[in-house]
């Protein structure tokens, strides 16, 4: 068909993808057209069903491959993701029919992918048959085709640009750095090698360090009236409500801060457990780890204020001594926070349990804990927790 009018221009940023099938030309040699067509043609299809499954779009199928984009047309916030689950979905499938096909041919067949995120101008083009074509231009495609180039067959190869938008989403393993035609400087790639423990924005940012909680002022303005005139002796109901993954567990962890510095524990240790159990209810554990760790925290605020007369209240507690309870608070959220791969979380819990150990004088255990995940960051160095860890690490080195 012939372009009705002339083509227009859109700029977009997307993730493409090329996928291919490794040693085409040899395959197609030894075998005859038709059979090669009835082998590659299922290929083919796989690979664009895995992109339709993610809404990405076909935008051009080759003889033994095809090129997708994702981002556009459809518009996805997460369309590096989108175009990783679909290459991570084309190489399981094809690893199934491989195996077919050995079986009954006795042919060996692998795929590679190569993935690269960068900006075009997306052009649509207009067909007499009302349908319409979008073809991308820009230097962001001929990287990507480099990345398949460079895969080996049977896995995915990604640009640093797409690396670090799905970094924590997908387990990746660092290819080094390597010279790319068309590029002037070497640049880093990376081979994908499956998803990643990590779902949300919300438990990536965790993982790559949080800063403290913002954009709440004026709730905790009101928070901070309600506790006065509770204190007064005028009793207040507070109710928090949001969607899951909003921050109400966090805000709350703050309220029980609060009552904790104004000694008043035993309501923060309330607050804190009815955390806990919505926690426990709705399966929303990010910031458990936190919750954890203030817990232990209330536990030595309510040990120096009552003293040597403190009992915790459960008389079954597998801890009579209160130290000893807050220490298993901080070490409860320490492993919380490893196995969500939750870094900053980790650093405060980390860096309370050094502060515990300290006072009982083992600073050098405390130092070289503090220091293993200290030396983890590399950046966010200005934010108020590294900043507390830093001071509390020169002070155990002295």
């Amino acid at each position: 068909m012939e372009a009705r009018g002339a083509p227009e221009g859109e700029r977009k940023t997307i993730t493409a993808l090329f996928a291919d099938m490794a040693g085409f030309t040899a395959l197609a040699r030894d075998l005859d057209p038709e059979d090669t067509r009835a082998i590659i043609d299922p290929a083919l299809q796989l690979m664009m069903d895995a992109v339709h499954r993610y809404e990405g779009y076909v935008a051009q199928s080759l003889s033994d491959g095809i090129f997708a984009l994702f981002g556009a047309p459809i518009a996805h916030e997460d369309h590096p993701q989108r175009a990783l689950y679909a290459a991570l979905r084309m190489q399981e499938e094809m690893r199934q029919y491989a195996s077919r096909i050995r079986l009954e041919k006795g042919v060996p067949l692998q795929m590679r992918v190569g993935i690269n995120t960068g900006e075009v101008v997306l052009r649509s083009v207009r067909k007499d048959d009302l349908r319409t074509d979008y073809v991308p231009v820009g230097h962001s495609i001929n990287v990507a085709s480099r990345m398949k180039s460079m895969a080996m067959p049977g896995s995915i190869v990604a640009s640093e640009h797409t690396y670090k938008l799905i970094e924590g989403y997908f387990e990746c393993k660092a290819l080094g750095v390597v010279q790319v035609k068309g590029l002037d400087e070497p640049a880093n790639i990376y081979e994908v090698l499956g998803i990643g423990p990590l779902r949300t924005r919300l438990q990536v940012a965790t993982r790559r360090g949080l800063v403290r909680f913002v954009g709440r002022q004026s709730e905790l303005e009101q928070l901070k009236k309600t506790l006065e005139q509770a204190k007064a002796g005028h009793g207040q109901i507070v109710g928090v409500m949001g969607e899951l993954g909003v921050g109400r567990s966090d805000f709350l962890a703050l309220l029980a801060d609060a009552y904790g510095k104004v000694g008043q524990t035993e309501e923060g240790f309330a607050v804190l457990d009815e955390v806990l159990a919505a926690v426990n209810k709705t399966g929303e554990r990010m910031y458990e780890a936190e919750l954890y760790r203030l817990k232990g925290t209330l536990t030595l605020q309510k040990f120096q204020v009552s003293g040597s007369k403190f009992q915790v209240d459960n008389p079954q507690s597998a801890f009579r001594n209160p130290q000893l309870e807050a220490e298993a608070c901080f070490l409860k959220a320490i492993e919380v926070a490893q196995r969500q791969q939750a870094k900053s979380l980790e650093l405060r819990a980390v860096t309370s349990l050094a502060r515990r150990w300290q006072s009982q004088g083992k600073k050098e255990e405390a130092r070289q804990m503090l220091a293993e995940i200290y030396n983890w960051f590399t950046e966010g160095f200005d934010t108020k927790d590294l900043q507390e860890a830093k001071v509390l690490l020169e002070e155990l080195s002295h």
